[in-house]
């Protein structure tokens, strides 16, 4: 049945008008039915929302006295009559549970304990009602006739003890919290008061409860008051009053006054009037106009003037502004070239020449040719600010205070690494695929998180919250066919290029990024790896995502500018592993093996004899899959390495590009291990993600958050801390925080990166795995495990 419930039952008093009465008893019967029916117009707040529980009563009432046409030949009519009524009985029931369960929600923090258990209980009530009224009209269903329609009207009062139930907790909300009346429009024109102005009062009036009338009205100057007509629905209502402001100077006060104490409504629950014991309820908002072009708010919260003077002083500044002649809205507070009205318009700090720290004037960035955003410190989202591009570049440096990595301000003016200036409308300068600075994020928007980056790192809570978090790293992003990047489609022929929304930049890369240099870049970025494996451990025989993972892991490195090149070169034996020589004794003749390497177990020492036996190129770096750590061989063993390795890793590498380790391991005993055995890498995701992990050590990616000194006791990325000699231990304390999914939930994590732990690192978007911002800002081709060595 459609349409809302006052509709309804007009319907069914149009059916009940529509019955013939051959007898005096049937002539009886409608005439009840329909003076209760017709007294129902009175409990309505609108064509739905009922206001008080006898309405229910005087249509069960109405229904009984139907009952007298059972048996007729007007049944027909009477079944649609009831259905009618019902219907519509239950539609309000439940619109005034809802408005109940609404203002609930609303108000419930500004309750009390006690008031909120006292509202959720009659909410309760009511919903409880509301479900015995289903449960009596579905019997009422399996009835036939008299019996039927009497049952139905049982159910029809106990929609009516619901309502009840949900008005009283409406009720004991409204005695709490009453309306509420806000100016949305606060705009102060200019004018000098020679003349009346005309100026509308805008506006909106909230009552969660939507159970009082609410008056509203204005007073100007507390000489002249006019009533501000409302229009809106059951909660919110607006106004919009035009009105003459005949002085320069106007204090205006808007005033919202719920129904007076002692008022009645139509009807109480009880049958009689009700009256209101509470207090009258009101609301108050001032606006104050001086006709300087500055709204009130922003006067008092901004430039901190006077919003009833036009001609005010700022007191934060060296100079008083006041009575000099020039109006508030026209003053340049910061002396950045732009009057206050602008920078108003702008959204930039009138009280602050670079608003957002870029070392350009917020006066300069809209003009040409610089057409930058006063508010966005990184236009092009290149990873330099707009003043660095534009008036000189100074290196940043990295200062260790505490162990941590603190983070340096760029002073643009000090000097220049770079004869040509960088374009700050444009991330890749020189065109050559490569962006200019250090790192850059693609579509990050106003980027003060960026720049601001490192500091959030040492903030005490790492990267968190929605100010510091840069959601955007683990993203892609479709480039030139030509740049670097990689094909994620897997379709042959498909010349659609991705990159990672982070990228690393020609600065990281000590290139200069006024002159196009690609293939110095793709050198400078690339590494060359010699694969072995032990027999049964060929990793071209695992896949993910339909590649084999060492060809997923090449596509997923170029989503960064990192150019892998896999070399399978052979299948080792068991024969020729447990052929290699670890220990060799000397008779008086000659060498003599006294230990050979054994499986399945490896240790670090016997590692490294594989490594020199079997790595064949040395100007590649050296990958093997493996069986599994041991430390069963315990001699020899490598001093910088087995002391430190847990049995169950899954992987190695010969360090971590930390300069601690660098410094101690100058020579690393093997390049990247995988351990093929380990129970968790039974999965191809496991595999790919550890295998990620392991190279990304080897770039020296990710050392940053490790502890002790030079960063020497790894930790992973939101996670745990080796600890070793009262060196390391603890968690990572500069953790990363993303949402993976923005308005869902569960999507925030600080463990979600390459680097962190073998079975944290989720896939983005199914495919691929990402590096954080803290990873990839250490990464660097210098250094690399078993290359030429």
């Amino acid at each position: 049945m459609d349409g809302p419930p006052v509709m309804l039952k007009a319907q069914a008093m149009e059916q009940v008008e529509n019955f013939s009465t051959p007898s005096t008893d049937l002539e009886a019967a409608r005439e009840r039915a329909r003076s209760r029916l017709n007294e129902l117009s009175a409990y309505y707040q609108d064509p739905t929302r009922i206001d008080d529980q006898h309405a229910f009563i005087r249509d069960a009432a109405a229904l009984r006295a139907l009952t007298d046409f059972d048996g007729t030949d007007q049944s027909t009519r009477l079944d649609q009559i009831v259905e009618l009524v019902a219907t519509a009985d239950n539609r309000s029931a439940r619109q005034v549970i809802r408005d109940a369960e609404y203002a609930f929600t609303a108000t419930e923090a500004d309750l009390g304990p006690g008031m909120t258990n006292s509202v959720e209980a009659h909410i309760d009530n009511a919903r409880r009602q509301l479900d015995r009224a289903e449960r009596i009209r579905d019997r009422a269903s399996k009835k036939s006739g008299a019996q039927s329609i009497r049952t139905t009207a049982q159910a029809i009062r106990t929609y009516g003890s619901a309502l009840k139930q949900a008005r009283t907790a409406l009720r004991l909300i409204d005695r709490k919290v009453g309306s509420d009346v806000t100016l949305t429009r606060r705009t102060d024109p200019i004018h000098n008061g020679s003349e009346p102005v005309a100026y509308t009062l805008v506006g909106n009036v909230t009552n969660p409860t939507g159970l009082d009338a609410t008056n509203v009205t204005a007073t100007i100057n507390d000489d002249r008051t006019v009533a501000l007509p409302l229009r809106g629905d059951y909660t919110n209502a607006t106004f919009a009053k035009p009105i003459n402001l005949t002085e320069r100077v106007n204090t205006i006060e808007i005033l919202a006054v719920e129904r007076e104490a002692g008022q009645k409504s139509k009807n109480s629950s009880d049958g009689g009037s009700l009256t209101h014991s509470k207090v009258s309820q009101a609301s108050t908002v001032v606006l104050r106009l001086d006709g300087d072009g500055l709204p009130d708010t922003y006067e008092g919260n901004v430039t901190g003037t006077d919003p009833l003077d036009p001609d005010s002083d700022a007191p934060s500044t060296a100079v008083n502004e006041a009575t000099n002649g020039t109006i508030d809205s026209h003053e340049d507070f910061d002396g950045d070239r732009l009057i206050t009205a602008r920078e108003r318009k702008l959204g930039t700090d009138p009280l602050d020449a670079d608003t957002d720290d870029d070392g350009l004037d917020d006066g300069v960035e809209p003009t040409e040719p610089f057409a930058t955003d006063p508010l966005d410190p990184d236009f092009d989202d290149d990873g330099l600010a707009d003043g660095q591009e534009l008036r000189g570049i100074t290196k940043a440096t990295q200062e260790t205070t505490g162990g941590k990595v603190s983070f340096t301000n760029f002073n643009v003016r000090e000097a220049n690494i770079l004869e040509e200036p960088t374009d700050p409308l444009n991330s890749d300068t020189d065109g050559d695929g490569y962006w200019d600075g250090w790192i850059g994020v693609h579509d990050v928007g106003y980027s003060d998180n960026v720049i601001l980056y490192r500091e959030h790192l040492q903030s005490g809570n790492g990267i968190s919250g929605d100010d510091e978090r840069v959601d955007e790293q683990v993203g892609v992003h479709i480039v030139h066919p030509e740049d670097p990047g990689a094909n994620l489609d897997n379709a042959p022929g498909s010349s659609v290029k991705r990159h990672s929304n982070v990228h690393i930049g020609e600065l990281h890369w000590d290139s200069d990024p006024t002159d196009p240099n690609p293939d110095q870049l793709d050198e400078k970025t690339s590494l060359e790896i010699e694969v072995d494996w032990i027999e049964g451990r060929n990793p071209d025989d695992r896949t993910i995502g339909g590649q084999p993972i060492l060809d997923a892991i090449k596509d997923n490195y170029a989503l960064y500018g990192i150019n892998l090149s896999f070399h399978r070169d052979q299948s080792l034996s068991t024969d020729q592993v447990t052929n290699v020589c670890k220990l060799w004794g000397e008779t008086w003749a000659y060498k003599t093996c006294m230990k050979r390497i054994t499986l399945p177990g490896l240790n670090a020492f016997e590692l490294h004899k594989l490594e020199n036996k079997y790595h064949n190129d040395t100007s590649k770096m050296h990958m093997l899959f493996a069986t599994n750590y041991s430390r069963e061989s315990e001699i020899p063993i490598v001093s910088t390495h087995d002391p430190f390795i847990d049995p169950g890793v899954d992987g190695l590498e010969g360090h971590t590009g930390s300069p601690g380790q660098a410094g101690i391991i100058e020579t690393a005993p093997y390049g990247t291990v995988i351990l093929a055995d380990e129970p968790e890498l039974d999965s191809n995701e496991t595999m790919t993600s550890t295998t990620m992990h392991e190279l990304g050590h080897a770039l020296s990616i990710g050392w940053l958050d490790d502890k002790g000194p030079g960063h020497i006791a790894e930790c992973y990325s939101g996670g745990s801390c080796y600890g070793e000699f009262g060196v390391g231990g603890g968690d990572d304390e500069t953790p990363e925080e993303v949402d993976r999914q923005p308005g869902q939930p569960g999507g925030i994590s600080d463990d979600w990166s390459v680097m962190s732990s073998t079975a944290e690192p989720e896939r983005m978007d199914r495919r691929r795995f990402a590096f954080s911002l803290e990873e990839l800002f250490t990464v660097d081709f210098s250094d690399i495990p078993s290359k030429n060595e």
